[in-house]
């Protein structure tokens, strides 16, 4: 064979390779059109955080290998901390690829009770993508949220005729907020900073996040104080009572008693007091002393307190002595009562 056979052989050979592989500026050699590896996602998107008691949407998105959305993929959620609820009936991926839900930083008891959480929470989305199993994980923090009364105290007792504060602290995450709440009143009138009255008021919280207004009523009786954030998205409520001066009393004994018996040889002697709208008193000092009764019987306490349904007792007790018993019963400046207790032997 030929030097000249030799050359023309390898010359074919190499045109056949380069034919093979496409010239550089044709665009479709192996070497410039390498597509690279790629792989199905699943990725989880929303906020970092969710202020305590309240709730935030979140989406789960899943894509195939060239980056495209997957129809119909079924997404499993969990979540350390909060409450977890899907923002329609949908278990699986939409046409976007997508499937919504929300974060609640609250927990709810067996009960049906709501309590408002925090902390951080870890947020799981699992599914099978493109034959894969996949999952994202988000940690959102669940942020302390203050909305809240601070004054009155809880179950106080205001005086009737009496102008009192009424105090509300908002603030997320320990900043204060600054927004409008509408505060309404089942009973007492409240009033601004304004001078504006009513049974409701709108009232923007300053800049150390606090409102502040003024309440009163000329009638006695429960009250029950609410305010909502201008979303609504917060709310509480502060219950109380207004009472009144005492302006009456009544009272009940157990009698006949027996003074040789140990069970029944004892009187109570319950007081119910009112003030002029008939409203119980709270607070009231009730006073019992023994007027007329056998040496041995005694009599105890000597003074109380009513209660919240304006009701304080005492107890006589026989102690063998059989006869009468009289009870004198004050209560401030009303006209003094006395019970009577007869004893049988």
């Amino acid at each position: 064979m030929t030097l000249g056979h030799l050359l023309r052989g390898s010359s074919f050979a190499v045109l056949l390779l380069l034919s093979a592989c496409g010239s550089s500026d044709s665009g479709g050699g192996l070497l410039d059109n390498d597509p690279g590896t790629t792989t199905p996602t699943l990725t989880l998107t929303g906020p970092d955080s969710v202020a305590s008691g309240t709730s935030q949407s979140y989406t789960v998105t899943a894509l195939d290998a060239a980056g495209d959305p997957v129809t119909g993929v079924s997404i499993t959620l969990s979540a350390s901390l909060g409450t977890l609820s899907r923002t329609t009936t949908a278990t699986t991926t939409n046409s976007l690829g997508q499937l919504y839900f929300t974060l609640s930083a609250t927990t709810t008891s067996s009960s049906g009770t709501v309590t408002a959480v925090t902390g951080t929470s870890s947020v799981i989305a699992s599914g099978t993508v493109g034959g894969e199993a996949l999952s994202a994980t988000k940690a959102v923090a669940m942020t302390p949220t203050v909305f809240q009364f601070t004054a009155p105290l809880a179950a106080a007792k205001l005086a009737v005729n009496t102008v009192q504060p009424l105090v509300l602290q908002w603030a997320a995450d320990g900043v204060a907020v600054s927004a409008p709440v509408t505060f309404t009143a089942t009973l007492g009138t409240l009033i601004d900073a304004a001078g504006n009255a009513g049974s409701s008021l709108t009232v923007t919280t300053d800049s150390s996040g606090f409102a502040r207004l003024q309440i009163t009523s000329s009638t006695s009786g429960a009250e029950t104080v609410t305010a909502v954030s201008d979303t609504a998205e917060f709310s509480a409520t502060r219950a109380f009572a207004y009472v009144g001066e005492p302006a009456a009393f009544t009272f009940a004994v157990s009698s006949p008693i027996s003074a040789t018996s140990a069970t029944s040889g004892a009187s109570t002697i319950s007081v119910k007091v009112s003030d002029a709208s008939t409203n119980t008193v709270a607070g009231a000092t009730v006073a019992f002393a023994i007027s007329s009764a056998p040496s041995a019987g005694t009599l105890s306490p000597s003074t109380a307190t009513t209660n919240a349904s304006g009701i304080a007792t005492a107890i006589y007790r026989a102690n063998g002595g059989a006869g009468t018993a009289l009870i004198n019963i004050t209560v401030g400046s009303l006209p003094v009562q006395t019970a009577t207790i007869k004893i049988n032997p």
